[in-house]
């Protein structure tokens, strides 16, 4: 859902003609497209630290458990643990808009992205080499049996975010606004 948010600022501000104007004042469209994919970034973490906290306290309210600093921690953890592969996944998205323009097909595309690529990383034995978290390495991490693909795990959704921020920054800038 915070997905489908942030890529809609992102597809809203191109398709009314707003960045169309934004880029024009701007001396550097580069560092233009780099803050807004920032602003994105950061973004996506404050909402996901409010969606979390929400959860906590309906959870409080609604089912009556007893949260313990460790259990809080603990689900803070998985929270943060999927922003990285998220934030790659919504910046692919964002590469599929600007070669697109297509705004529908950009928005179902984030949606296809995460189950399709959901699907693979269980299914297949590359599920490693995708933007996606491994809940195996996860259930393993809380059960103490800390494994190394774990660490590899995050540092491949990474590698794409940082992949896909770069290429985001060249296609955009060097896109016709008119």
């Amino acid at each position: 859902i915070i997905g489908l948010g942030l890529l809609d600022v992102f597809i809203s501000d191109y398709a009314s003609g707003n960045m169309k104007f934004q880029v024009m004042k701007v001396d550097n469209r580069k560092k233009f497209i780099l803050s807004k994919l920032f602003t994105q970034l950061i973004s996506y973490f404050i909402l996901a630290w409010i969606m979390f906290l929400i959860s906590q306290i309906a959870g409080l309210i609604f089912f009556d458990v007893n949260l313990t600093l460790s259990n809080f921690f603990s689900s803070f953890l998985i929270y943060n643990l999927n922003i990285l592969p998220s934030l790659a996944v919504i910046n692919i998205a964002n590469l599929i808009f600007a070669i697109s323009g297509k705004e529908n097909i950009t928005r179902i595309s984030i949606i296809v992205l995460f189950i399709v690529l959901g699907i693979i990383a269980r299914a297949t034995s590359i599920g490693h080499l995708l933007p996606v978290l491994n809940y195996t390495y996860l259930l393993r991490f809380f059960d103490s049996e800390f494994e190394f693909k774990f660490l590899y795990n995050q540092l491949v959704s990474l590698i794409y975010l940082i992949l896909f921020i770069f290429i985001n920054i060249n296609v955009w800038s060097k896109k016709e606004y008119c």
